[in-house]
């Protein structure tokens, strides 16, 4: 079983539930954020803090570099937080998408344009709907969700790359699109 769905509380299908039901793809990402803390704000404790923690396991998996490349492609440059708010994207855009992307990542070639950046300021989402729903401070929402401990890192946050024309080659359908002249 894999670290993702090893999470108590909230499960792995309700946690794409809440998602496909706050984060429309075709929306601006801005919005997300809105939406994410609408619907969790009617979450017990429990559940507020399994989504909280599956989302964090979700973007640590997607930590590789093949991923960062592509976000780094996608949106003009990936610094560390880029590279995050990428990954918080790649949540945001669903299961279907997530998973054809870790699947493959130039998969994305299918759903991007050139004209939109692939990042979205999603996290913590969870602490805010706790704050919303019970007027309390995020501290205690916190100090609950360390308890759960961490989640396990990517074992691909080492993995190196030669830099020989590795957009072309590796991802041929994004390099189309956003490196063709």
């Amino acid at each position: 079983m894999n670290a993702v769905q090893d999470s108590p509380g909230l499960d792995l299908k309700r946690f794409w539930d809440v998602i496909a039901a706050s984060c429309d793809p075709e929306a601006d990402e801005s919005a997300w954020h809105d939406g994410l803390v609408e619907n969790l704000a009617r979450l017990p404790l429990e559940d507020l803090l399994a989504f909280d923690w599956r989302f964090d396991a979700l973007s640590e998996a997607a930590y590789r570099r093949d991923l960062w490349w592509v976000a780094d492609l996608l949106n003009g440059g990936a610094s560390d937080d880029g590279f995050y708010y990428f990954r918080c994207w790649l949540v945001g855009m669903g299961k279907t998408v997530y998973e054809a992307a870790l699947a493959n990542p130039d998969n994305l070639a299918r759903i991007v344009t050139p004209d939109r950046d692939c990042e979205a300021e999603i996290y913590s989402v969870a602490a805010h709907a706790y704050e919303q729903a019970t007027g309390g401070s995020a501290d205690v929402f916190w100090e609950e969700r360390q308890k759960l401990g961490p989640v396990p890192p990517s074992p691909h946050r080492e993995e190196a790359w030669e830099e020989d024309d590795e957009y072309v080659r590796r991802f041929p359908r994004l390099a189309a699109l956003y490196l063709a002249d």
